[in-house]
Formats: structure tokens, sequence, C-alpha cells
């Protein structure tokens, strides 16, 4: 390879090394969808967690409620 043109730059015999050090468009689809991605997964894992926390707790203080009443109609 003797020049290329990357987005309107030009790159001659002296920045072929540089050049060469870009990413391919598929590669660089692909890191911006990971991004895209991680980005999502992380704010789900957000929400999601300590919803997941408070349902635990509720289902404990009901099972626990259902236990003391299921003790008081056994006395």
């Amino acid at each position: 390879m003797k020049a290329a043109v990357l987005d309107g730059e030009a790159f001659g015999p002296d920045r072929i090394e540089e050049f060469c050090k870009f990413p391919t468009r598929d590669e660089a689809v692909a890191k911006a969808t990971a991004s895209l991605l991680s980005a999502g997964a992380r704010v789900v894992g957000a929400v999601i967690g300590p919803a997941s926390r408070i349902a635990n707790l509720l289902k404990a203080v009901q099972e626990k409620r259902e236990s003391e009443a299921g003790g008081e109609k056994a006395a």
C-alpha cells in the first residue's frame, strides 16, 4: 500500500503505519455495539438489583406473617 484516504484525510507513505492502526469498519461497529450493550446491562443491573432485594424482603415479611398467623390458629 502506498497511500490511503480515511474520512477525507490523506495518509501518504510516511503515515501508512498510523493508518494501519485504525480499526476496520466491522471492528468499529462491533466496539460501538459492545459499548452500548454493556452500558444498557449496567443500567438494568442497577435497577433490578435493589428491586430484587426489596422483593425478597417483602416475601420474607409475608412468610413471617403467615407463619405467625398459623401459630395463632393452632393455639
